[in-house]
Parts: C-alpha cells; structure tokens; sequence
C-alpha cells in the first residue's frame, strides 16, 4: 500500500479534499439542526410542564377538603402526590389562621449527561392557585414539579435523532468512501497501464469494468493508446523502409565504379563510397576532406570551406589526385548540388571520372598530329586535309606558298574556295561534291589554279579518300604539284 506524508495528503489527497468540506457541510448542518431541535424540545417540555403542573393542581383540590394541621392533611398531600402522576418537588398547603402544611418529595436520578441538562437549561416549574372550600374559607396551594423528568424525556428524543443521525453520517460516508475507493482502484489500474506503455508495451490497456465514469475513462485511454500503437506502428514501418531504403543506396553507392562523396552545406564530410576510397587508398570515409584539399594543387588557402571551393568551379573541371600510395590520376570533378525536401541547400554530391587514358590518348594524338603536320612541312608538294562536308581541314607549307593564303585564312573554308580551278569547277569528285564522300584514290590530273597572291598556275594534282576504321568515308586527301 502507499503511503504519503501527512502534509502532502492533507494538501493533495483525494480523501481530505473530499471528505473534510463534506464533513465540515455534515457538521454545520447537523449544528442548526440540532440547535433547532433543542429549542423544540425545550418548548414541548415547558408545555408539557405546564400542563401537567396544572393537572396536578387540580387533583390535588380535589383531595384537599378539609382543614390543614394534623396528621390526616399531611396523608392527603401524600394521597394527593400519587393521585396526581407527576414529578412532585414540593406541596404546601396553608389556610388562614392555621399551620402550613408541606410535602417534599426526593429528586429522582436523572439519566441525561450534564452538559445536555445545562444546553437545556429548563427552570423549576411552580404554580400558585387559591382554592375556596365548602367552609367558606380560602386555602393556598403551592405547587413544584421536578425538571430532570422532563429532561430525561428531551434527552430520549434526542438520543433517537443522535442515532438516526450518526447511521445517515455513516451511510454518507461509507457510500463516498465506496465511491473514492472505486475512483482510486480506477485511477491505479491507470496509472499502471500508463507506465506499461511507456516502457515499450504499446498493448496496455485498462480493463472496462467499475463505474460508469470509470468505463468512460478505459475507453478514452484505450482508444488513445490504440491511436498511439497505430502511429508508432505506422513510424516504425517507416522507419523500417527508410533503413532499407538507406542500406540499398549505400549498397547502390559501394557499387558505383566512379568514386563518389557527399558533403553537408558547410563542407562536413557525409559519405564516400568504396570506389573513392580505393582510388586514394583511404583507409577510413573520414580521410574526404583531406583527399579533397589535394585536389587543388594550386595553393588556394586551405581554411575555404570545401563546399566553397567547389561552388567556385564549373562541374567538370579537372584537376591532378595524388593519392597517399601510387601514381597520380588526372580526374575531371563533376558535382551538383542537392536540398531538402523544403528545397533549401542541403549539401553537394560529386563525383571523380578518372581521365587519364583519355588524357594520355589525347596527349598522344597532339604529338601524332604534330608529327604528322612537321612531316606534311618537310614535302615539297602542297597536301590539303579535306573532311566529308569538303571542308579544309589542315594544309601545309607548301600548299600555303603556292595557293597564297595562310593556314588561318584556309581551315573551315570549302576547298573549291581554296583551290580554285580555271574554268571553275569542283576539285573533289561528283559524290563529294554532293555531300558524300569518294571511295578510293581519283587518277591524277592536270588544271590551272587561280593563285591568290599571283597568276596562275598550272598544278598535277589528285585527290583520295579517307576512311575510318571501320571502313567509313571521313574526308579526303588533295596533293598537288605545280609545274
């Protein structure tokens, strides 16, 4: 059983902040009602003692009808007290000229308590009456009553109302205490239920049974630990498929082959994938940030904020990663940036696209085409590079000396603008000449170009055709001589 100290129970208890006004509302109640009674039953008693006061004087009259002073008065007074059937104190009985005679009789016990006697305070009933007799003379009787029987008698009702009145106080408070006691087994069956749910038991739930108001209640806290189940359920769920969804996408990350991270809006490391770190040789994803100062080898201050410097450059820069081990790599960065569902920046994600086979072949098709423009420089006869629109592409030395025009003034230009023939007609084959390129090499022949820079001149020129490897026209090759 609980137990409380008496300050917090007389302050926050259910009993005192119920029973004590309705015991203070019983008591004053009880107080005027009482209050009410006794003045009641002091007016009844004075009636009474009136009335039999009366009764009593005349029944003593009526044994008094001879003169008073010897021994037969004082037997008729005794007579008289019986015949009378009241609370006697005292008779006396005088006649002019004669002896008074006087009757007392002993106060009876009285069974009322003291202080009901002095709450109801009756005074001494006495009455005086002259009576006349046959004789012609007047006697005088005094009569007193005592009160205590008419004490005694108040003090039974009231003993009766005391009675009727402690079983109704009982009955009140036996019905609230039944009433408080089903309220507090309602209120227990609650509050374990309620901590049951919060230790993780979404299922508690209070049985429907006691009153109706405790009926009520079970309903209320069932129907809201049921809401509460389905919404924890239902974020569970969720949760649930947030985690699996998470999972996949680092799965999904992890088997990217292009290395992958993840900044926050201010630059924090979120996430790399397995393929950034085996290209820097990053042992832990913490090692982003660092990895990501050596993509810039340009001495840019390394306290920027690394989604800074990436804002700063287009996506798709390139840039030279040297990882702790191993050789470098030239990566081009492509990165974009991505918010939150409330569409504020929430971070960038970026990739790394190793370029370094496509680099070096491009490297290596720079050095190829240089060697092949210095070995088109050291021919005497003038070599023209057309592509598959007729347009000139390259042209060397001597073509340039013999034609007039710098290599400037010639590439991106039609080669019948280039080479003009006298008449004028097209250097290239019919099908060239109609957007399609030749196949094979075209005979040698003999025509008069029109020189820009002097006369003309009578060139031995052939034209052949250029294919791709997998056998597709691409252009053509025009040589010529002059004479």
């Amino acid at each position: 059983m609980r137990t409380h100290p008496l300050s917090k129970w007389l302050t926050q208890g259910t009993y005192p902040r119920l029973y004590v006004p309705i015991v203070l509302i019983m008591v004053a109640v009880t107080l005027v009602r009482y209050h009410a009674l006794v003045g009641a039953e002091r007016e009844e008693a004075q009636l009474r003692m009136r009335a039999e006061l009366q009764a009593a004087s005349y029944a003593v009259l009526q044994v008094l009808d001879e003169p008073a002073g010897n021994a037969a008065a004082q037997e008729r007074l005794r007579q008289a007290a019986q015949v009378a059937d009241a609370p006697i104190q005292s008779i006396r009985w005088e006649l002019p000229f004669r002896p008074a005679v006087d009757l007392r009789n002993a106060m009876p016990p009285t069974k009322a308590p003291p202080w009901f006697v002095q709450l109801l305070d009756l005074p001494t009933p006495r009455h005086t009456v002259a009576h006349r007799l046959a004789d012609g003379r007047t006697g005088q009787l005094a009569l007193a009553l005592w009160p205590q029987h008419y004490v005694d008698r108040a003090w039974s009702a009231m003993a009766t109302q005391l009675r009727i009145t402690a079983l109704n106080i009982f009955t009140i408070l036996l019905l609230l205490t039944l009433i408080l006691r089903a309220n507090d087994r309602m209120l227990d069956r609650m509050r374990h239920a309620a901590e049951r749910f919060k230790q993780g038991h979404l299922d508690a739930r209070i049985h429907r049974t006691g009153t109706l108001e405790a009926r009520e209640i079970a309903d209320t806290f069932n129907d809201m630990a049921g809401k509460v189940q389905s919404l924890v359920l239902s974020l569970q769920e969720t949760q649930r498929q947030q985690n699996e969804q998470l999972h996949f996408r680092r799965q999904l990350v992890n088997a990217l082959p292009l290395p992958l991270f993840v900044l926050g809006a201010d630059g924090a490391h979120l996430e790399t994938n397995k393929a950034w770190r085996e290209l820097l040789n990053a042992s832990r994803p913490s090692t982003v940030a660092g990895t990501l100062d050596q993509l810039w080898a340009d001495g840019v201050d390394s306290s920027i904020v690394l989604a800074q410097r990436l804002s700063d450059r287009p996506s798709g820069w390139q840039a030279t990663v040297r990882p702790l081990q191993g050789v470098p790599h030239e990566m081009a960065c492509y990165h974009a940036t991505f918010t939150a569902p409330d569409g504020v920046p929430a971070g960038t994600i970026g990739v790394l696209v190793d370029m370094t086979e496509h680099t070096q072949a491009l490297q290596a098709e720079r050095a190829d085409r240089a060697c092949a423009e210095a070995a088109l420089d050291a021919v005497a006869d003038g070599v023209i590079t057309i592509d598959a629109q007729g347009l000139v592409r390259t042209i060397n030395g001597a073509a340039q000396r013999v034609i007039g025009l710098a290599q400037g003034q010639t590439v991106g230009r039609h080669v019948d603008e280039v080479f003009r023939l006298e008449p004028p007609h097209s250097v290239l084959p019919a099908a060239a000449a109609q957007g399609h390129a030749a196949h094979g090499a075209g005979a040698a022949a003999t025509a008069i170009l029109a020189c820009h820079s002097g006369a003309p001149r009578t060139v031995d020129y052939s034209v052949a055709a250029v294919h791709a490897p997998d056998g597709t026209a691409v252009g053509h090759v025009l040589v010529f001589r002059p004479r």
